[in-house]
């Protein structure tokens, strides 16, 4: 069963920087358990994410926005909070203790893979987390297995020119230390996550007056749809 798509557009209504996403939802939105947010290099997730971070029901715990682990080294321009950096030693303990529940790989060049994952959430809540595109093209390494078929991908877009631009503004060491992962990262089009996501979040030029408030927007009708986790 899929669900239909005059009822996912009424789900995005006035919402002028959301689309409905390629990705079939099979279902109905009440089979869901969480979102994930997902998209190329600078295409803004942290900064959507952080409109989550600030909306009232993360506030009242009813959404939560998990710290993410991960493997590679901090650069000088991450935000802090957004993640924990560790080896990959402290990250297969973390998973061997049940420390780190929903995990999965994501290439950063061509012949180099970092570790991503989250601890558990408190039952009651519903977590919206903060992805990448490992999830959509590299999702043999996602554990637990099944945990996708639960998932709803909210993916941001801006156009490859827009985000190039903004790489180098973001992260200027990164272009100059590794200039391989600069290109692996660039070559991710943005064009390519839509089919593979149920929504689109388009950030950039006059969207990003609205984008913002959408997510949350987004996030708040959807969790009226969503079930919450029980374990």
């Amino acid at each position: 069963m899929r669900s239909n798509k005059s009822d996912l557009a009424n789900l995005i209504h006035g919402l002028s920087t959301v689309s409905i996403g390629a990705k079939p939802l099979v279902g109905n939105l009440s089979l869901f358990k969480s979102i994930a947010v997902v998209g190329s290099s600078c295409s803004g997730k942290t900064t959507l994410i952080n409109e989550i971070k600030k909306f009232t029901l993360c506030r009242t715990t009813k959404v939560v926005v998990p710290l993410r682990y991960i493997t590679r080294p901090k650069r000088k321009n991450d935000i802090p909070d957004e993640n924990i950096y560790i080896s990959r030693k402290e990250f297969l303990k973390k998973v061997k203790s049940s420390q780190i529940y929903f995990r999965w790989k994501k290439k950063l060049d061509s012949t180099r893979e970092e570790m991503f994952g989250f601890k558990p959430v408190i039952a009651g809540t519903m977590p919206v987390y903060s992805g990448n595109n490992g999830l959509l093209y590299n999702n043999d390494t996602v554990y637990p297995r099944g945990i996708l078929d639960t998932i709803i991908f909210v993916g941001i877009y801006a156009p490859d020119k827009v985000r190039k631009k903004r790489l180098f503004m973001r992260s200027p060491d990164l272009i100059q230390d590794n200039p391989e992962e600069s290109r692996y990262r660039l070559g991710d089009s943005s064009e390519k996550i839509i089919k593979h996501v149920h929504f689109v979040i388009n950030n950039y030029d006059s969207y990003l007056f609205n984008s913002g408030h959408d997510i949350v927007e987004l996030v708040k009708r959807l969790k009226k749809c969503l079930i919450l986790r029980v374990t």
